[in-house]
C-alpha cells in the first residue's frame, strides 16, 4: 500500500483546505516550521484509514479547527494492485465514501466503505494492525513499539500482535498457534477448571475432585469409628486378661507381707541410728568448746607478744627521736652563727666581675713603655721614686715620671688619663669591698668563700632531714611518744597477768586434739546425714507401697466389674461385620478420589507441555525480527543486538560493554531503536505482501549528527518498503536524508 494524496479541510489547525498531492514511491519529507500543520496531516492520515466516518465526543471535537467546522479528509492510495480514494466528511453531514480512482465509479459508502476500506488495508474491523506498528506520532518515537499495548499502557488487542504472529508464522511454519493446537489446548483448560483452582494450586471447590475427596473422607471417619469400637472391644478383653493377673499377684504380696516386717525393720534401723548420731553430735560441741578455749588462750599469747614488740619499736623510737632533737639544735646554732650566707657570695662575685671589667678597660686604654736597662745603668732611672735594676714593660694609663738622677726627667701621659683614673679607683674599691667581705667570713680566697658558703647549705639540707625524721618518729612530739611508751607497759603488765603461759597453751591444744579424735571415732560409727534421710525415704516409701498396694486391689477389682459388664454387653459379630463394610465403602472412595488426582495430574502435565510449545513458538517469532533488526543495528551502534519478550516488546540492549534495559537507555538511543525497530516490522510486512508506508512524526529529535546520519541512510536503503514518509521540523538536519520533498497547496473541495 502507498499513499497518493492527501487533502483536509477544517480538520485540527487547518481551517481552509489544503493538500499534499505529490507523494511517491520510497522516502518523502514533509519539513516545514513549528505550527506548519505537520502533526495535523499524520492524524488526518489516522482518521482517514482507521477513525469511523460516525465518530463523535472527544475524538470528534480533537478533529474541529479552534474556530469549528466539520472536519474532512480525502486520501488517494494504492493497495492490492489499484488506485482508490477514501473521502470521510465527520460531524454533521457524517459519510465515507470508497471509489475507483481510475474510473471514478463509487465502490462502497459509510459502513460499507469502512468495512471494504479495512480488507484493502489489511486491518480487522476497527484494530489499527499494522498500521499500528509503523504509523508514529509524535513524541511517541521516545517509545520503543510494545505491540497491542494503547497509549495508555494498557494491554487491549490492537490487531499489532496478530498480524505478526500471522505474517512471521508463514515464514517460520509453527503449528503452535493453529486451531487444533488451540483446540487442545482450550479442553484441557475446560477440563482443569472443573478440578483445579484457576492458579492450579489448590482443588476447585465442589468440582469432582474436591467431591470424590470428601467421599473418601467420609468414608475414611466411618471407617476408622468403626475399626476404633472393635479394637476397644478387643482391648477390654487384653485389659480383663492383665487386670485378673495383677490382682492376683497383688493378693499374693499382701498375704506375704502380712505382718508388716519390712517396715519395723526399717524402723529398728533409724531408731539405732538416732542413737549413734546424739553421741557424735555431744562429741562434736565438747570438741568445738576445747578447740576455742586453745584459740582464745592462743590469740591472747600472740596480743602479748605483739604488743611487746610494739613496746620495742616505740622505746628505740623515742631515743632516736631524742638524739635527733639534740643533732637538729646543734647544726642550727652552727647555721645561724656562720656568716657564709648566699647574699654575701652572690655580692663577692658582683665585686669580682666589676674588677675585673674595670681591669679590663684599663688595659684597653693604657700605653705600652718598653725600658732596656743596660749593665752599667742599673739604679740609675727612677720610676714612681723607685730605681730601676731590670728591663721592664709598663702600661700607662695615669701620668708616669721617669727620672734620671743628674740627666732628666722625663713625663709620659695618655689621652685617656682621666678615665684611667675613674677605673683605677673603681677597681682599688671593689678589691677594698672583697678583701673586708673575706676577713669577715674568716678566708683568704673567694674560692674558700664558696665553699664555706657550699658547706652551710649542705647543713641547712641535713637539719632538714633532721626535721623531716623527726616529725615521722613522733609527729605529735618526743613527750607524746613518751606517754605512748608508757600506756603501752601497762597494757602489757595487763595482758601478762590475763593470759596463759606458752606451756598451758600447749596443753589446751593438747586436750583439743583429744577431743576431736574422739568426735571422728563416733563420727565413723554414725550413719551420715544422706544416709539417715534415704533410710527416713525408704520407711515412707514402704508405708505408701502398703497404701498403694490396698487401693490398687479395690481399683482393679472395680475395674474388672466394669469391663467384664461392658464386654458382656458389646456385640462382637456385628461390629466385625460393619467394619468389612466399611473399609469396602473407603477402598472404593479412594479410588475414585485417587483416578480424578491422577487425571488431574496428567492435565496439568499436559498444560505445561503445550505452555512450553508456545513459549517456544514465541520465541521463534522473534527469530525472523532479530535478523532483519541486526542488519540495522550493526550499522547504526555497531556490534549489538536486541532481545524482545514473548509479546514483541523490546525487552534490552545487549552490546560488548553489557546488557541495558531499555528504560536504562538515553532519549537519543530509545529513539534510534525505536525507528530502526519499526523499519523492521515495515520491512517484514512488505516482505509478506501485507506492506503499508512507515509514516513518523518528528522523529530523532534528540540524535547526534553521527547517529542522525546513520539512521537517516537506513531509511534511504530500506528498498523492500513500500514507502516512508518524514514529517520533521528540523530541514537543516534532515538535508541529509534523500527522497522526495513534500510540499502543502491549497484546495477546493468538490461539493
Amino acid at each position: 500500500m502507498k499513499i497518493l494524496a492527501l487533502r483536509v479541510a477544517a480538520f485540527r489547525r487547518f481551517v481552509e483546505p489544503v493538500a499534499i498531492e505529490t507523494f511517491g514511491d520510497g522516502v518523502n519529507v514533509l519539513c516545514g516550521p513549528n505550527e506548519m500543520g505537520k502533526s495535523t496531516m499524520f492524524h488526518a492520515l489516522e482518521a482517514a484509514f482507521l477513525t469511523r466516518h460516525k465518530v463523535s465526543g472527544g475524538a470528534l471535537d480533537a478533529m474541529r479547527p479552534y474556530g469549528g467546522g466539520e472536519p474532512l479528509v480525502e486520501v488517494d492510495f494504492e493497495a492490492q494492485g489499484r488506485r482508490w480514494h477514501i473521502r470521510k466528511q465527520f460531524g454533521r453531514g457524517a459519510s465515507a465514501l470508497l471509489s475507483d480512482l481510475d474510473s471514478g465509479a463509487i465502490v462502497a459508502r459509510n459502513a460499507e466503505a469502512e468495512e471494504r476500506l479495512a480488507e484493502l488495508t489489511g486491518r480487522s474491523s476497527d484494530l489499527p494492525g499494522s498500521f499500528g506498528l509503523v504509523w508514529v506520532r509524535q513524541k511517541q518515537t521516545l517509545s520503543l513499539p510494545e505491540p497491542d499495548i494503547d497509549p495508555a499502557g494498557k494491554v487491549k488487542d490492537r490487531g499489532e500482535r496478530a498480524i505478526l504472529r500471522d505474517v512471521i508464522g508463514r515464514e517460520i511454519e509453527t503449528a503452535a498457534f493453529d486451531a487444533a493446537f488451540e483446540g487442545v489446548r482450550d479442553r484441557t483448560k475446560r477440563a482443569l477448571d472443573l478440578l483445579l483452582t484457576p492458579s492450579r494450586a489448590g482443588i476447585k471447590k465442589d468440582g469432582p475432585l474436591y467431591v470424590a475427596q470428601q467421599l473418601r473422607d467420609d468414608a475414611k471417619k466411618e471407617r476408622d469409628e468403626t475399626r476404633t469400637i472393635a479394637q476397644a472391644a478387643e482391648q477390654r478383653l487384653n485389659d480383663i486378661v492383665e487386670m485378673t493377673r495383677r490382682l492376683g499377684e497383688l493378693e499374693a504380696e499382701v498375704q506375704s507381707n502380712a505382718s508388716g516386717s519390712g517396715t519395723l525393720a526399717l524402723e529398728a534401723r533409724r531408731a539405732a541410728a538416732i542413737d549413734t548420731r546424739s553421741q557424735r553430735d555431744l562429741a562434736r560441741e565438747a570438741m568445738r568448746a576445747r578447740e576455742a578455749e586453745h584459740a582464745a588462750a592462743l590469740g591472747a599469747l600472740a596480743s602479748r607478744k605483739k604488743l611487746a614488740e610494739a613496746l620495742d619499736q616505740k622505746r628505740a623510737g623515742y631515743a632516736t627521736a631524742v638524739e635527733t632533737g639534740r643533732q637538729i639544735g646543734t647544726w642550727t646554732s652552727e647555721i645561724e652563727a656562720d656568716p657564709a650566707l648566699p647574699g654575701v657570695i652572690d655580692r663577692l662575685g658582683v665585686l669580682e666581675q666589676q674588677r675585673a671589667v674595670a681591669e679590663a678597660e684599663l688595659s684597653g686604654h693604657a700605653a705600652t713603655v718598653d725600658i732596656a736597662v743596660e749593665e752599667g745603668g742599673r739604679g740609675r732611672i727612677e720610676i714612681g721614686g723607685s730605681p730601676l735594676q731590670e728591663s721592664r714593660s709598663f702600661a700607662v694609663v695615669e701620668p708616669l715620671e721617669i727620672r734620671i738622677p743628674g740627666i732628666a726627667a722625663i713625663s709620659i701621659s695618655t689621652a685617656h688619663a682621666a678615665r684611667g683614673a675613674e677605673l683605677r679607683a673603681k677597681s682599688e674599691a671593689a678589691t677594698r669591698e672583697i678583701e673586708d667581705a673575706l676577713k669577715r667570713l674568716g678566708v683568704a680566697t673567694t674560692e674558700q668563700a664558696r665553699e664555706r658558703a657550699q658547706a652551710r647549705a649542705k647543713k641547712q639540707a641535713d637539719l632538714a632531714a633532721a626535721r623531716a625524721r623527726l616529725s615521722d618518729l613522733a609527729p605529735r612530739g618526743a613527750e607524746v611518744l613518751a606517754s605512748d611508751i608508757a600506756q603501752i607497759e601497762a597494757e602489757l603488765a595487763a595482758v601478762a597477768q590475763a593470759s596463759l603461759s606458752e606451756p598451758d597453751v600447749e596443753r589446751l591444744k593438747s586436750v583439743a586434739m583429744d577431743a576431736r579424735l574422739t568426735f571422728n571415732a563416733l563420727s565413723a560409727q554414725a550413719m551420715d546425714d544422706d544416709d539417715f534421710r534415704r533410710l527416713d525415704g525408704e520407711i515412707v516409701a514402704a508405708r505408701k507401697t502398703e497404701e498403694n498396694r490396698k487401693s490398687e486391689i479395690g481399683r482393679l477389682r472395680d475395674e474388672l466389674a466394669h469391663a467384664k459388664g461392658a464386654q458382656q454387653a458389646s456385640d462382637e459379630n456385628g461390629r466385625a461385620g460393619e467394619l468389612a463394610a466399611r473399609e469396602g465403602e473407603f477402598e472404593r472412595a479412594e479410588a475414585e478420589a485417587q483416578r480424578l488426582r491422577h487425571e488431574a495430574e496428567a492435565l496439568r502435565l499436559l498444560e505445561r507441555t503445550l505452555a512450553a510449545i508456545e513459549a517456544q513458538a514465541k520465541a521463534a517469532y522473534s527469530a525472523p525480527i532479530s535478523r532483519r533488526l541486526g542488519r540495522h543495528l550493526e550499522r547504526v551502534f555497531g556490534t549489538s543486538e536486541l532481545t524482545f519478550r514473548d509479546d514483541f516488546a523490546v525487552d534490552a540492549l545487549r552490546r560488548a560493554a553489557g546488557t541495558e534495559t531499555v528504560t536504562a537507555l538515553s532519549d537519543g538511543t530509545r529513539e534510534q531503536l525505536s525507528i530502526l525497530v519499526r523499519l523492521t516490522f515495515a520491512e517484514i510486512l512488505a516482505e509478506s505482501g501485507r506492506g503499508v508506508p512507515l509514516v513518523v512524526d518528528d522523529p530523532l529529535a534528540y540524535s547526534d549528527d553521527a547517529r542522525l546520519a546513520a539512521v537517516c541512510g537506513e531509511l534511504a536503503a530500506a528498498s523492500s518498503v513500500p514507502q516512508i514518509i518524514v514529517l520533521t521540523c528540523r530541514e537543516r538536519a534532515f538535508e541529509i536524508l534523500p527522497g522526495r520533498r513534500l510540499t502543502v497547496t491549497n484546495w477546493r473541495p468538490e461539493r
